[in-house]
Formats: C-alpha cells, structure tokens, sequence
C-alpha cells in the first residue's frame, strides 16, 4: 500500500484478470476543498437514483451492442438520452470523464460526431491503462 500523491506510479495493462482496492484519504483540509470544489462544479451530493442513472448512462455508453454507437444516430441517441437525464447525473458522468463542468459536458455532446464519441468510449473503456491511446474530445 501507497501514498498515490507521494509515490509515483502508473498503472499497466495485463494480460490476465486481476483486482485492484482503492481507498481515499481525506485530511480535515482535502476534503474541505473537495467539498468546495464539488459544490462550485454543481458536484454535491447525489441521490442513489442519481448515481444508478450515471452508471446506466456510462455502461450504455460502454456497451458495443447498445444503440449509442459511433455513428450520427448512435450520437442523436446519446444527445437524446441526456436530455433525458438528470444535471445531477450529468454531473457525476462530467466527473468521470474529466470535464470541467457539467455545462462543458453537455456543450460537446450537444456538439459532437461519430469521431468523438468513438473516441471517449475508448477513453472510458481504456480509463487509467496509460497515456498511449487517443484522446476524447476536449471539454
């Protein structure tokens, strides 16, 4: 077990299944500015009904069969989905995939082609396997 913000690490792709366990630290002033970030991102507190909508949204997204594919209509299902969805659980998924507010999530979505949403599935897919891999639209 390590420190992550005092021992440099990367995490690397495998060719077996393995598990990983993940514990956060906050000390009394992490978390007041984490608290205070998530507020002034319209991050809070989200409800079970919220987060369950994030998830669903993410693995949708994730999913190769599903009807959010890389072409003009998988992105016209994309858009139509998150009108459908709360700004809470946009929120979240804004969190996830590194967008700097909910705003500039909806913005690109609301924006985007097949070559960017293929794009930020593979990221999400990819999600901490290194830096090698292409880049998701920019926020």
């Amino acid at each position: 077990m390590f420190m992550s913000k005092t021992v440099a690490h990367e995490v690397m792709p495998t060719q077996v299944p393995r598990h990983s366990f993940t514990l956060w630290f906050y000390d009394a002033i992490e978390r007041a500015e984490a608290v205070a970030t998530a507020q002034v991102h319209g991050r809070g507190q989200a409800s079970e009904a919220e987060q369950q909508e994030a998830r669903d949204l993410i693995r949708d997204m994730l999913s190769r069969g599903g009807e959010i594919q890389a072409t003009y209509e998988g992105v016209a299902a994309l858009q139509n989905r998150v009108a459908r969805t709360s700004r809470a659980s946009m929120g979240i998924v804004a969190s996830i995939v590194g967008a700097p507010s909910t705003q500039a999530l909806l913005d690109s979505i609301q924006h985007m082609v097949p070559s960017e949403l293929e794009n930020l599935n593979y990221q999400l897919a990819f999600m901490g396997q290194g830096a090698e891999h292409a880049h998701a639209p920019s926020f």
